[in-house]
């Protein structure tokens, strides 16, 4: 903010003094114009000799080196101050377009990163094959905004004689490019770790699905292989035989589905399958006597882990969603402001 500060100052300074010289050139230049600027008024008005000889009450031949010297020293100020102001504003001019180039340039890059974000937030869904996308790429030209100075681009947008008529859009429009630049940044210093904390607790999550899984097969396997061969009604009730054999006919159907690996699909058709069948003989004991309570702990595992994990994935596709979009917004908000400062009418010279 100091910089900034000091930028403003001196350029209030620059235009105070340029001012001045105009006001004092006016002073000179008014007997001129009075005269119809005819050539012999001017050389009498600008004649230093005599001005000399009478002030110093010399004579002109001591008065003539003087002369030269004079008009040497002021054809050396104003040739300095004319290569100076025309230097400055070159530079500026060149530092103005490139801001502008590089603006556009970023605000392209910035469309297509909106993209992989939605390609992100498209792959997290527990529907499809687990398979999530970062496509990690930088933003092109982003970090050279960021390299070049502030105090250079602020300079050659708001310093100089040329920042006098200089329209107030250009301003907001500076500002807006600058307000952008630092949302960005701030995200692509986060989106990263936002990515990588997710498949933290995603493996996490599907670590211990898993292993309850294991553990309900397990059960589910022992249980239909103690009822081969035993005799009905002596060792078993009809009814645990009926719960056996639709046990059995999950597992069939199950089987029968072409995506039977995907997480919402063995939950479908499977584990909550097994749950509801569950439900259906929880009250009868000829049923429950015979099955395990780890069967049902583990079963209730599995669910749980899974509606987790359902929560995780469906929090983090709104998380990629809103940066694809906000992607999207600022990318068309640099680049519209880029284009209002290069369209501006005097653009080469302010």
């Amino acid at each position: 903010m100091s910089s900034i500060k000091s930028t403003q100052q001196n350029s209030k300074t620059k235009a105070l003094l340029f001012l001045l010289f105009i006001v004092l050139a006016l002073q000179l230049l008014v007997p001129i114009l009075n005269n119809y600027l005819r050539f012999d008024h001017l050389i009498n008005y600008i004649d230093i000799q005599k001005f000399l000889t009478s002030i110093l009450n010399i004579s002109e031949e001591k008065a003539a080196p003087m002369t030269v010297s004079i008009w040497v020293f002021l054809g050396g100020i104003i040739s300095s101050i004319l290569f100076t102001s025309i230097s400055g504003i070159s530079r500026r001019y060149r530092y103005r377009r490139l801001f502008v180039r590089l603006s556009k340039v970023a605000s392209k890059s910035l469309m297509k990163k909106s993209y992989r974000f939605l390609e992100c937030a498209n792959s997290f869904d527990v529907s499809i094959k687990e398979n999530f996308r970062m496509n990690s790429t930088a933003v092109s030209h982003l970090d050279n905004l960021q390299k070049i100075d502030f105090k250079v681009f602020y300079e050659a947008f708001f310093s100089g004689l040329e920042a006098f008529i200089r329209q107030s859009k250009t301003r907001s429009a500076f500002d807006n490019i600058f307000a952008s630049i630092s949302h960005i940044q701030s995200v692509e210093n986060r989106y990263e770790k936002q990515f990588d904390a997710f498949l933290v607790r995603y493996n996490n999550l599907e670590e211990k699905r898993n292993k309850a899984i294991v553990e309900v097969k397990k059960i589910m396997d022992k249980m239909i292989e103690d009822v081969k061969g035993k005799n009905i009604p002596d060792d078993i009730s009809h009814e645990f035989d009926t719960y056996i054999r639709s046990l059995i006919a999950i597992i069939n159907c199950w089987k029968k589905e072409p995506n039977r690996t995907l997480p919402s699909v063995f939950h479908e058709k499977f584990i909550q399958k097994i749950r509801n069948l569950n439900e259906l003989y929880d009250k009868d004991v000829r049923v429950t006597k015979h099955i395990p309570k780890e069967f049902y702990n583990s079963l209730n595992d599995a669910d749980n882990e899974y509606q987790s994990i359902k929560i995780l994935i469906e929090a983090n596709h709104k998380i990629f969603l809103s940066y694809s979009g906000s992607y999207k917004n600022i990318a068309k908000s640099i680049f519209k402001n880029a284009t209002l400062l290069s369209k501006n009418i005097l653009s080469r010279y302010c």
